[in-house]
């Protein structure tokens, strides 16, 4: 008994020091390669509950350790340590990159991210070093050619919008742009006049990834504007660590590739005399004129771009940039110069509780244009004996084919030279657009986030015509011939203006369940376009015959909610579930509410037992998606209506001396609503030699359906009556196939 009481007053002395031994350890941890801190990375005591993680300094504290717990401090993209506690106060982690991990890519989806190698759905995503390299003035030549289902073919103009089609076109009557999501904000495809195209003010450089959401089980939570696909573009970030700045100065020379193989002034002149007749041979001039090289050159493109990025007072990660443009085009007169200003914050507070995204961008834009078919065209058939001046001609010294009264000869082709020269078309842009993002996990339920972004986009642009008083195009009120001939030239000038105002709220849970991993997201949009427009009619003719005119389009109205399901079992068997419930403003009230909605099933082979660590086949997905989305961008906004429009100055009645301007009543459509589309995608994505040859297969099957679209009656014509439900059908089917090798890179 007496030894009994000796051991348990041992153990109660030993009791305190028991407990001092739970130690208290401060900790950091830095990128191995260049010794900057890492926030985020994830601190936990193997076997033990909680954790915690690394703040923006890459520091973190844990409690209650006891001497042989062991640390596991782990970060994507990095290997995992391992530290064994002994009683120290303080601890340095040094964190190598994993070059598998890396490359398990995170890819945008709609209203969230995912590993590439959880995507169910044909989703592709390119990265900056993977772009188009040269000069590229606008975005969407970075990405052309570079994946598979894209196209993209550009204009010729500078500066001119490039048509993106994804999977070929969707529409039967309306747009076939895909939809493009800039950070978060959702565009709108309409341009002002005198700007080029949505994605011409945005500077190539301050790009960090396209992602494309090619079949409609990924883009179905975008409903009613996905059928075209969507694109996700997401811009550059500030850094963490020291100030970085990058310059870069790029000189391009542009020349005309090819011209038209045309006759030359010889050939035309032997063609003449051979075949034409007296009349014809004494049309013919003395001069032998390339007219293709009389209207293009050569133009040389600069594009200058300086950044600065890293974290201010160390706390704050910002990333600033200023890019300039100048490209004039190789047609003479033609030039686009562009000037960018974008921000990026992205702070994070409360111990990577709330993390803030802020994007915002200032560009101007100027525009110089020409009728470029009319030209290009002059110059192909343009007789090539003839100058392109004529000594005493009253259309301002230029060569122009006459009737033999004096008048302008309405047939022949106008002279190319004297049309660039004499015509004038400038405009100025100016494009305002910002986006901010609120994601905050909840302290007292970590498990689920809430988003907020709030998002505004404005494009004003103003420009103006000009014809000379010596032009063929100016105003001639009467004949040559006629003693009051006077040509007016012309002159109008006009402004556009754009407002695209977009709201996001919702919440993200995810969970992981033993071998189940769940991720659910749900929310609501909200987005408001406004328009307003002024044309100032020919300002050099007489007041009566101006046509001013003041547009203000209704306001469009999107409302939404979305909800999307990840479904993981033990990273082999993969579900998402896709549903949108969409309002336009466009429909009346019977038609204005659609349901769109997509699944796709994903099947890991190689996480199978029988695949798993083998080098040859490394990856195997297997998926197979189904969705349904829409197409609501038609031209008019709200053609279910009942309208009537007041005449133009070519429509007037005078009575007594009084003008009055004639009404007309407009086609209407009571019926009308959106395309629908439904999808179909069987795809694999795979990898050879531990993923040094990687790629995909894709086959898809999609038809679009025309629902009363664009058809509109006269005002009292009912058209459900005489039959019309479907106007009609469009089906594509397709294969795709892509293929990358890193063999060389990873060796």
């Amino acid at each position: 008994m007496k030894t009994i009481y000796k051991k348990l007053l041992f153990l109660f002395l030993l009791l305190p020091f028991s407990v001092l031994a739970q130690s208290t350890l401060n900790g950091t941890v830095v990128d191995a390669a260049t010794g900057q801190p890492i926030p985020g990375v994830n601190v936990n005591v193997q076997g033990a509950p909680g954790g915690t993680s690394t703040d923006f300094d890459g520091k973190f504290k844990l409690t209650n350790l006891k001497s042989g717990d062991k640390i596991l401090v782990s970060f994507i993209g990095y290997k995992t340590e391992t530290v064994n506690y002994a009683g120290q106060s303080t601890l340095s982690v040094s964190l190598q990159e994993d070059t598998n991990q890396l490359q398990e890519v995170v890819v945008q989806v709609g209203y969230g991210t995912v590993k590439k190698k959880d995507a169910t759905g044909s989703v592709s995503q390119i990265s900056a070093k993977e772009f188009n390299k040269g000069i590229n003035v606008t975005p969407e030549s970075l990405i052309g050619g570079r994946i598979a289902g894209v196209n993209v073919v550009g204009g010729g103009a500078p500066g001119a919008k490039a048509d993106i089609r994804i999977r070929g076109g969707s529409s039967l009557s309306a747009s076939n742009d895909p939809l493009i999501i800039l950070d978060g904000l959702p565009l709108s495809n309409a341009v002002p006049s005198g700007a080029t195209s949505i994605l011409s003010t945005i500077d190539p450089n301050d790009i960090e990834s396209f992602t494309v959401l090619k079949d409609a089980s990924a883009a179905a939570i975008y409903g009613s504007r996905a059928a075209n696909g969507v694109i996700v573009i997401t811009t550059k970030k500030g850094t963490k660590g020291g100030v970085k700045v990058n310059f870069s100065s790029q000189v391009g020379v542009n020349t005309v590739a090819n011209t038209v193989d045309v006759l030359s002034a010889d050939q035309f002149r032997n063609l003449v005399n051979t075949l034409g007749n007296d009349a014809q041979k004494a049309t013919m001039g003395t001069a032998s004129t390339n007219w293709q090289k009389e209207i293009f050159h050569t133009a040389l493109t600069t594009n200058n771009n300086i950044s600065v990025s890293g974290a201010l007072f160390n706390k704050l990660p910002v990333r600033l940039s200023v890019g300039n443009v100048d490209n004039p085009g190789i047609l003479r007169n033609t030039s686009f110069e562009r000037t960018t200003t974008s921000i990026s914050l992205n702070p994070v507070l409360f111990d990577n509780h709330l993390k803030i995204d802020i994007s915002g961008n200032l560009s101007f834009s100027k525009n110089q244009f020409q009728d470029e078919d009319a030209v290009i065209g002059s110059a192909i058939s343009f007789d090539p004996t003839q100058s392109p001046y004529q000594a005493g001609s009253r259309y301002g010294g230029y060569f122009e084919w006459l009737e033999p009264n004096g008048n302008i000869a309405l047939l022949p082709a106008k002279n190319p030279v004297a049309r660039l020269n004499q015509e004038d078309k400038r405009s100025k842009s100016t494009r305002k657009w910002g986006n901010i993002s609120v994601d905050y996990k909840f302290h007292f339920f970590e498990d689920l986030r809430v988003v907020a972004e709030a998002g505004i986009d404005r494009f004003d642009s103003s420009g103006y015509n000009r014809q000379s008083t010596e032009s063929i195009l100016g105003f001639q009120p009467v004949p040559f011939t006629s003693a009051g001939y006077v040509n007016l030239g012309n002159y109008d000038t006009y402004t556009d203006d754009l407002q695209n105002k977009n709201l996001n709220t919702y919440f993200v849970y995810t969970k992981n369940l033993g071998k189940l991993k769940l991720d659910a997201t749900a929310g609501y949009n909200y987005q408001l376009f406004q328009k307003e427009k002024y044309q100032s009619g020919a300002l050099t003719q007489p007041v009566e015959t101006r046509n001013e005119d003041v547009i203000t389009d209704p306001d469009i109205n999107l409302q939404s909610f979305f909800g999307r399901l990840n479904l993981g079992w033990d990273s082999k068997y993969l579900l998402t579930l896709n549903y949108r419930r969409d309002g336009t403003s466009r429909f009346s009230e019977e038609n204005r509410w659609g349901n769109f909605m997509g699944g796709a099933f994903a099947w890991n082979v190689a996480e199978e037992s029988f695949l798993k660590g083998k080098e040859t086949l490394s990856s195997l997905k297997l998926r197979v998606g189904y969705g349904t989305t829409g197409q609501q961008d038609i031209s008019a906004q709200y053609d279910y209506l009942r309208r009537v429009t007041l005449g133009t100055i070519n429509t007037q009645y005078v009575f007594n001396g009084v003008v009055y301007k004639t009404a007309r009543p407009e086609g209407y459509n009571q019926n009308i609503k959106w395309e629908e589309l439904a999808e179909m995608n069987i795809g694999a994505d795979f990898g050879f030699l531990k993923d040094r040859i990687t790629g995909s297969i894709n086959y898809f099957d999609k038809k679009s359906t025309d629902l009363l679209a664009d058809v509109l009656v006269p005002d009292g014509a009912n058209l459900r009556n005489q039959g019309f439900n479907n106007i009609g059908n469009l089906r594509t089917k397709g294969l795709e196939f892509s293929l990358q090798s890193d063999i060389i890179k990873k060796r």
